[in-house]
């Protein structure tokens, strides 16, 4: 699986430590589809038995999973906010983002900064959301679209989803 690896490896690369404190945790919170098909691709996931977070929406969907939340997104919303900025700066066109949510707005300015610094090419900048939270997206020097973001409410945590076998306790 080089892509997981490429995302593993391209997370541990931006993660950089200030005072012994990670700036962008080596963690993975949300994996976001874009779709033009929101309600079959539920429809999908729910017929494996996913249960789905929060009422069933025409643009958006959520399942809650161990380790990490899935996501579903209709490519009319995320292509100005992720597709085009992506395409813009040269590479293809993702299909995915990969998300680590932080636990404040601060922490994404941050997160941001250590990934420039770590080689990122930053496709939006850390910005206020209308629903209240803070994100931005980068790219990885492969090209994977990554968001980190802070939304209210939200809990974030650091236990790893999987242990390998050589990973300590």
């Amino acid at each position: 699986m080089p892509s997981a690896v490429s995302a593993t490896m391209a997370a541990a690369a931006v993660a950089t430590h200030e005072e012994n404190r990670t700036v962008l945790p080596p963690r993975l919170s949300v994996v976001t589809l874009f779709t033009d098909d929101v309600p079959g691709l539920r429809r999908f996931y729910e017929g494996l038995g996913w249960p789905h977070a929060g009422p069933p929406r025409d643009d958006h969907a959520a399942f809650t999973m161990g380790g990490a939340a899935l996501a579903l997104w209709t490519l009319d919303e995320a292509g100005p906010e992720v597709v085009a900025p992506v395409r813009a700066l040269g590479h293809p066109a993702p299909t995915a983002t990969l998300a680590v949510n932080v636990r404040s707005g601060e922490e994404v300015d941050a997160a941001v900064e250590a990934a420039r610094r770590a080689g990122a090419t930053i496709v939006t900048e850390p910005e206020d959301k209308p629903w209240g939270g803070r994100s931005a997206v980068f790219c990885d020097p492969g090209g994977t679209a990554w968001e980190v973001t802070w939304a209210p409410g939200a809990t974030v945590g650091d236990e790893p989803a999987v242990r390998w076998g050589h990973d300590p306790a």
